[in-house]
C-alpha cells in the first residue's frame, strides 16, 4: 500500500519516521509544495504508525486541507497521490493562517513592549501614561527557498488597546 506525503510549507520538510518492525529511522526530503510516496511495501500497521507518529505534529488528511483552522503544514494520501489543487488549498490555507498569527503576534509584543515602558515609568514615579506606542517590523531581503516580497509591518496601539490587552491578560491568568 502506498503512503504519500505533502508539504503545504514554504520550506523543504525532513520527514523522519519510523516503520515497526524494522530498526532504525528513515528521513525522506520534500521539497516545498511537492509529495513524496513514502518508501516500501507498507501495510496498513504500519502506514497507520507513521501517520500517528507525525499525527501530534500537526500532519492531516490531504481531504481536510483548507478546512482546518489552525497551520497544518504537512498532509497524507493512502493509496493515491494528494490532487495538486488539494496540496495548493492546504498551502494557501497556510499562508492565511500564519499572516494572521503574525499580525496577533506583533500586536501582542507591541501591547507588552507599552507596558513595559509605563512600567519604567510607573517606578520613575513620574505618573505619566503613553497614549500609543508604534512599532515596526521589515525584513531586508528574504534569504533561499520560497521567494517572496520582502515583508514590512507596522503596529500602533493605542491607550484601550493597551487596556484591554492588560484586563485579557489577568483574566486568563486567573483562571
Amino acid at each position: 500500500m502506498d503512503l504519500y506525503i505533502g508539504n503545504a510549507t514554504k520550506q523543504v520538510q525532513q520527514f523522519c519516521y519510523r516503520v515497526p518492525e524494522q530498526g532504525g529511522v528513515r528521513v525522506q526530503d520534500i521539497a516545498i509544495g511537492t509529495q513524496v510516496r513514502i518508501s516500501g511495501d507498507l501495510n496498513t500497521a504500519q502506514i497507520d504508525a507513521i501517520v500517528d507518529q507525525h499525527r501530534v505534529y500537526g500532519l492531516i488528511p490531504a481531504e481536510e486541507a483548507g478546512k482546518v483552522k489552525n497551520f497544518a503544514g504537512l498532509c497524507y494520501s493512502i493509496g493515491k497521490p494528494i490532487k495538486v489543487e488539494r496540496l495548493q488549498l492546504a498551502i494557501d490555507s497556510n499562508q492565511i493562517v500564519l499572516q494572521a498569527r503574525g499580525e496577533q503576534l506583533r500586536r501582542d509584543a507591541a501591547i507588552a513592549v507599552n507596558n513595559v515602558i509605563e512600567g519604567q515609568l510607573d517606578e520613575m514615579g513620574t505618573g505619566t501614561r503613553l497614549r500609543e506606542v508604534e512599532m515596526s517590523a521589515a525584513e531586508e531581503e528574504p534569504r533561499g527557498g520560497y521567494r517572496e516580497k520582502p515583508f514590512g509591518e507596522g503596529v500602533r496601539v493605542t491607550r484601550d488597546d493597551a487596556k484591554t490587552a492588560a484586563r485579557r491578560r489577568r483574566s486568563r491568568g486567573k483562571q
